[in-house]
């Protein structure tokens, strides 16, 4: 805005935010496109509500756009953590703005959230969520698939090996 006042040009600025904007849902269309899972019906774990590791600030956090992106997919629920930002994402998705919201259940562990869910979306770079592999493995199944938006998961392709479906922010699709 105050750019445009003094008559700058901001068309790269405004391209660069577009694309920050829309890598933030781009895991979810990848998943369609490259993997052809449907989200409708599924139950979702997210981890990393926040805008960054080690924070409960929900200001552009990633993850309201990915879960307002999977909730338009038909998802049945999506099971939210967060270590710090458990409490503001309520306030961020409350169920009176968006009857939608009310598909979310927010969990206490890493663990709780993955148990008996379809997918896992990793939103942010919590050292909580590095190195899920064996948390994933005892708690679901192949066919699984794992939307790493931090490459937070550096032994992905031993997973992938064993059956398990990975996509990560800068990769391709692996399964």
């Amino acid at each position: 805005y105050q750019l445009r006042q003094v008559n700058v040009d901001t068309k790269m600025l405004e391209a660069s935010f577009e694309v920050n904007e829309n890598q933030k849902v781009y895991l979810v269309d990848r998943a369609i496109t490259e993997n052809d899972f449907q989200f409708n019906n599924k139950t979702i774990a997210v981890l990393g509500l926040a805008f960054k590791k080690n924070t409960n600030d929900m200001r552009d956090a990633s993850s309201i756009k990915a879960i307002e992106r999977l909730l338009g997919k038909g998802v049945s629920s999506i099971r939210a953590y967060d270590p710090l930002a458990n409490d503001a994402a309520r306030l961020e998705f409350d169920p009176s703005r968006n009857v939608l919201f009310e598909k979310i259940q927010y969990v206490d562990s890493a663990r709780s959230a993955i148990e008996g869910s379809d997918a896992l979306f990793i939103s942010s770079d919590c050292e909580e969520f590095r190195g899920l592999s064996r948390t994933i493995e005892e708690s679901v199944a192949p066919p699984y698939l794992i939307l790493d938006g931090r490459r937070m998961i550096p032994d992905f392709e031993s997973m992938v090996k064993k059956g398990y479906a990975y996509l990560a922010v800068g990769s391709m699709a692996m399964s």
